[in-house]
């Protein structure tokens, strides 16, 4: 048995989650990314220092 967190989103809504990258225990270098966090994912772009 588990349960699934979800999200109820009507038409024009949105919702943001932070995460810091600066608590990793490694450095990113620039490039293209996707961060997953309970099932979802969303695609982040490292570009540069």
């Amino acid at each position: 048995m588990f349960t699934e967190e979800g999200r109820l989103h009507r038409p024009g809504e949105s919702s943001s989650l932070s995460l810091s990258v600066s608590e990793l225990k490694y450095e990113l270098t620039p490039g293209e990314y996707r961060a997953t966090i309970s099932g979802l994912a969303a695609p982040f772009e490292i570009t540069g220092k």
